[in-house]
């Protein structure tokens, strides 16, 4: 539970509820960890991937059984876009460092890159939950349960069990949107 005093009064929103942060930490360190598996499997992967083509070379150039072919291949080209994702993992963790949902009576504020985007209950037109909330390691990537919220404006909010409460919050803003009213109960 946040500080009421650190949030901006949102007067069309009413009554401030309840703050969700996103997990800055394991963000960064989940990203961290991919770039390190990911290159650590490329270069374990080097020189087999080196001595299956001299293989081939000394064999005249038959590339011989395709399933050998893909299992000496994968620890090299895996590692290497594992590691491509991490990177673009940790770009995104730098990025949206600070990133919070602020729940208020009649809305939310999603604060972003310093960007305050503004969302009344009214203003939503579909909430759709991709996967379902779990522990373990799918929700240590952020890919367990993700949420996708679309405005009137046509722009869309995505955020996934990355934000602390992320399922929570993500139930609350289903239920004020199909009941047009604010979600109520406790938060």
């Amino acid at each position: 539970m946040s500080d009421t005093s650190e949030h901006r009064s949102h007067d069309r929103l009413s009554g401030f509820v309840r703050s969700y942060r996103a997990n800055d930490r394991r963000r960064l360190t989940t990203a961290i960890g991919m770039l390190v598996v990911g290159l650590l499997s490329a270069l374990i992967g080097i020189p087999i991937f080196q001595a299956r083509q001299e293989q081939i070379s000394s064999q005249g150039g038959n590339p011989g059984n395709p399933m050998t072919n893909a299992l000496t291949s994968f620890p090299l080209f895996g590692g290497l876009i594992l590691a491509a994702f991490a990177c673009w993992r940790l770009g995104h963790a730098i990025a949206t460092r600070g990133e919070r949902f602020d729940e208020y009576e009649r809305g939310f504020v999603h604060l972003r890159r310093g960007v305050e985007d503004v969302v009344e209950w009214s203003g939503i037109t579909s909430v759709r939950r991709v996967g379902e909330a779990r522990e373990g390691w799918r929700q240590t990537l952020g890919i367990d349960c993700r949420y996708v919220v679309k405005r009137r404006e046509g722009r869309t909010i995505r955020f996934n069990t990355q934000i602390a409460d992320g399922d929570v919050l993500g139930n609350r803003i289903e239920r004020a949107f199909r009941s047009g009213q604010p979600p109520g109960g406790p938060a």
